[in-house]
């Protein structure tokens, strides 16, 4: 029992050993809208997952899927932030720094054409993270535009018509605690 077949260290056979495994998943689905035009990090209300892992050494795998419209040409950002109960957020799965560039873990970009008000996307991310910790460990994602006059819209399209043209999708959050 617990023990699974893998193959051994020198990759030319198999051998039987302890195995990694999930051990809960907690999942958020927003069903419901959001926009925001601020130029800098906003919550993206009723997108976060909280989860209490089982030992500090195991990790948690975090799969973000986020539908989105906005303005055309826009430029957008989202990123993955980690608060573990009584502490700090911490920014996780962001691009290194490099001068004024933004670090993010997801764009929200529309292309510079005609009819992108009517559209949607998709961004998403994974990361396996160590949070190193055996408490309460909430997962979120904000999001900033880089122009204030170009909205990012959350679950539906820039041009929100009461039409078959126009949809209202639905983002999620997922976290898996994996045995280290």
């Amino acid at each position: 029992a617990g023990k699974v077949l893998k193959v051994n260290s020198s990759a030319n056979g198999l051998e039987y050993g302890s195995g990694g495994g999930l051990i809960q998943t907690v999942s958020t689905t927003k069903t419901n809208t959001f926009s925001t035009n601020s130029t800098s990090f906003t919550d993206i209300t009723g997108l976060n997952a909280t989860i209490t892992p089982t030992s500090s050494s195991n990790k948690v795998l975090v799969i973000v899927n986020i539908a989105y419209g906005g303005h055309q040409n826009l430029y957008g950002w989202g990123k993955l932030v980690r608060t573990t109960s009584g502490g700090s957020p911490v920014d996780i799965c962001i691009g290194n720094a490099a001068s004024n560039r933004v670090r993010a873990s997801l764009s929200f970009s529309m292309n510079d054409r005609d009819n992108q008000k009517y559209k949607q996307k998709h961004a998403s991310c994974s990361f396996l993270d160590s949070p190193n910790t055996t408490t309460s460990t909430t997962y979120k994602i904000m999001a900033q535009t880089e122009n204030g006059s170009r909205d990012i819209h959350i679950n539906f399209s820039q041009n929100d018509g009461d039409a078959a043209y126009s949809g209202r999708l639905a983002s999620s959050i997922t976290c898996m605690e994996v045995i280290a």
